[in-house]
């Protein structure tokens, strides 16, 4: 009835390599460049858990800490605290399933100035459904599915903390860009 994984990760590296702004002639622009010592840490979580027959809690949780440990200056671009939680209800007879889902991040306050912007926290929600069309239609039809999903149904301007931007230039709707808005997906599946 319920299933849960946590992996916790500690990584050390040498001669880590990170794009970084630099004026080139004039012109803002990226370099590699290395990082001598670097490291990453953090933790992922995962649960599924049956509160009925037909319905179903799922989640993810997701934190990393990356630091450069020649400065003591957080790596760029890695996502704050965030995670993905939903509920699903699929019929007694499999023929389809419904889920709504939040997905969310805290603010990006821990960053190094000189190469980014802090983000602020959001949460966007979802609704989703798959229709099992070998069920519903005609078995023929083998393992084909239509999935239809609608995210961010409020159409919330948010900024991923992960996005790159050039901080050379201010703030924008493109820098760093903005998530997609309100948008909606129609996929037809099948499985061989």
């Amino acid at each position: 009835r319920a299933s849960m994984s946590v992996t916790a990760y500690y990584d050390r590296f040498r001669d880590f390599v990170e794009t970084v702004p630099v004026t080139y002639l004039g012109t803002s622009s990226t370099q590699p460049q290395n990082v001598e010592r670097a490291s990453l840490e953090g933790v992922e979580g995962a649960w599924n858990i049956l509160l009925s027959r037909q319905v179903g809690f799922f989640g993810t949780l997701t934190y990393t800490r990356a630091t450069n440990l020649a400065t003591g200056v957080p790596l760029a671009y890695v996502a704050p605290l965030n995670g993905r939680s939903g509920l699903r209800y699929t019929s007694a007879s499999g023929d389809y399933s419904v889920n709504g889902t939040i997905e969310w991040a805290a603010a990006k306050t821990r960053i190094d100035p000189t190469q980014e912007y802090p983000t602020d926290g959001y949460a966007v929600l979802g609704l989703g459904a798959v229709l099992r069309l070998d069920r519903l239609i005609e078995p023929g039809l083998g393992d084909t599915r239509l999935i239809v999903t609608a995210d961010n149904l409020l159409n919330t301007a948010y900024r991923s903390g992960a996005t790159y931007a050039n901080i050379a230039y201010p703030v924008s709707l493109t820098n760093p860009l903005l998530e997609p808005a309100r948008n909606f997906a129609v996929t037809l599946r099948h499985r061989f």
